[in-house]
């Protein structure tokens, strides 16, 4: 059964229908425990994340996402941090292309050693 999700502060740009959303409990009694912007998040209680359910709207005016929740995950409370995950399927990211070149320059007068260089391809035909 689809349920709405409210939150207090504004919602992430990036959240959008077809996204899998999901909490991990924290302590609350630690001011250090909930993520701030730039920070990293870290908690002592901080629990595996929960699968909650996928995205099915999002309305950022009102700040809530409607979720269709997987049955017999209990819903996340005020004190649990709640994020989504994308799906990968539909976000990915990465040069699109059959061809790539590239030039390593040092503009620099002292002496550079590259130390390691990759690359990332997925055959995307046949």
């Amino acid at each position: 059964m689809p349920k709405k999700i409210f939150f207090a502060h504004v919602l992430n740009v990036s959240v959008q229908p077809g996204d899998m959303i999901m909490y991990a409990t924290t302590d609350p009694s630690s001011a250090s425990s909930f993520p701030q912007s730039g920070r990293n998040f870290t908690s002592s209680v901080m629990t595996k994340p929960i699968k909650y359910g996928n995205v099915l709207r999002v309305n950022h005016e009102e700040r809530w996402v409607l979720v269709n929740n997987i049955l017999g995950v209990p819903d996340p409370t005020e004190d649990e941090y709640i994020f989504f995950s994308k799906d990968r399927r539909a976000n990915i990211s990465g040069v699109i292309g059959y061809f790539a070149e590239t030039k390593y320059v040092n503009d620099s007068k002292r002496k550079s050693e590259i130390f390691a260089t990759a690359i990332d391809y997925v055959q995307s035909s046949s």
